[in-house]
């Protein structure tokens, strides 16, 4: 056992496990039999953790838009009515905006039919 003396007791990876010379056997809870098993291992807990995490993403779609207090309502409720008065506003812009085109080109056409 080597020590470093600002760190305490430096191990080499052959001195702890008794011979092991891979750096993933000396991770806590690693299967120690064999490479194979300690693959499945891992590739077990990682599956688990992946449906975890789609699990609670999918619980985290769903967001309450219900209002929380009394005034998050009311200004809600304003914003809603003038969403509704903006939208008649463009209406009505639009309709003068085309009864206007139209009584230019009626205008042209009378012209040039000479009534």
């Amino acid at each position: 056992m080597a020590t470093d003396s600002a760190l305490g007791p430096r191990f080499s990876a052959l001195e702890m496990e008794g011979g092991m010379s891979r750096p993933m056997d000396l991770l806590p809870g690693a299967a120690r039999d064999g490479p194979e098993d300690g693959d499945r291992l891992r590739a077990a807990r990682v599956e688990a953790a992946l449906r975890d995490r789609v699990r609670r993403l999918r619980r985290a779609d769903t967001v309450d838009l219900r209002p929380a207090s009394a005034y998050e309502a009311v200004t809600r409720q304003m914003v809603e009515t003038l969403t509704d008065e903006l939208r008649e506003i463009k209406l009505r812009l639009n309709n003068l905006v085309f009864m206007l085109a139209g009584a230019i080109v009626l205008d042209i056409v009378t012209r040039l039919v000479g009534v």
